[in-house]
């Protein structure tokens, strides 16, 4: 397996054994010590996807790396508490609902005094790094190893921020996102969402992505359709032009 990688200034072919090598023989070459992710060009789209989980990548490929050079992310470190909450927990099949809810929001809690607001990116690179600690916490029925993991963090940082209203950041995110109803507004805005343009587009790549594939995992294009519902109903209540509510649709079917 070779790929054309490419790293700040520098840009080598790597050959690795396997897909989960691609990692690592990053890590070494480029002699990174810092978090960071790795996007695949897509022919198809003609433009950079990110990358989750090594095993979804093709045989050969150009990969982009990014490394996270500052922000809280260069320095932060997963809670210890989380070894305990897994401490009679060997398999996947004894992670209970209990140990899941625990740990989300041993994360959140980390992760709150940084930022209220973590990108996806941001949430993706500490999830891949709890997965990458504590393997048995990988999901198993999902093409991504983090699948319900970011569905799980992304809803629990909506249902700490939600009752805040008095918050002046919480305020503004929520007159720009659409969480709330503007004063001058006699429109009717449903729940909180917190995705943005950006976020919506990347729900949207993935799910075609995936839809592309001979065996499409259902569960991802359904997490994809969920993160983005919110978004594109607050839209509509907006009165937004049928096009621009289609930019935005993801599809769940094959």
């Amino acid at each position: 397996m070779e790929y054309h990688v490419t790293c700040g200034e520098r840009k080598v072919i790597l050959t690795c054994i396997s897909k989960l090598d691609v990692t690592n023989q990053i890590e070494t070459t480029f002699n990174i010590t810092h978090p960071f992710s790795i996007q695949l060009y897509s022919q198809m789209f003609n433009d950079w996807v990110d990358v989750d989980n090594p095993t979804d990548l093709p045989e050969s490929g150009k990969l982009l790396v990014k490394v996270e050079t500052d922000g809280w992310l260069v320095t932060y470190k997963l809670p210890k508490l989380i070894g305990d909450a897994l401490e009679d927990c060997n398999s996947p099949s004894k992670l209970t609902n209990k140990i899941r809810s625990k740990i989300v929001q041993l994360i959140c809690d980390s992760i709150l005094p940084h930022n209220m607001y973590p990108s996806p990116i941001q949430m993706r690179t500490v999830l891949m790094e709890l997965v990458k600690a504590y393997p048995v916490l990988q999901d198993q029925n999902s093409s991504s190893p983090i699948s319900t993991w970011v569905c799980s963090l992304r809803q629990r940082f909506k249902d700490i921020r939600r009752p805040l209203h008095s918050d002046v950041q919480i305020a503004a995110m929520k007159i720009k996102y659409g969480g709330r109803e503007r004063q001058d507004s006699s429109r009717r805005l449903f729940k909180d969402s917190f995705e943005d343009e950006e976020s919506v587009a990347l729900h949207s790549k993935i799910a075609q992505l995936e839809l592309a594939k001979p065996h499409p995992s259902h569960d991802l294009i359904e997490d994809c359709h969920k993160c983005t519902f919110d978004f594109r109903r607050n839209i509509i209540a907006r009165g937004a032009a049928s096009n621009d509510i289609l930019d935005h649709a993801v599809s769940n079917t094959s």
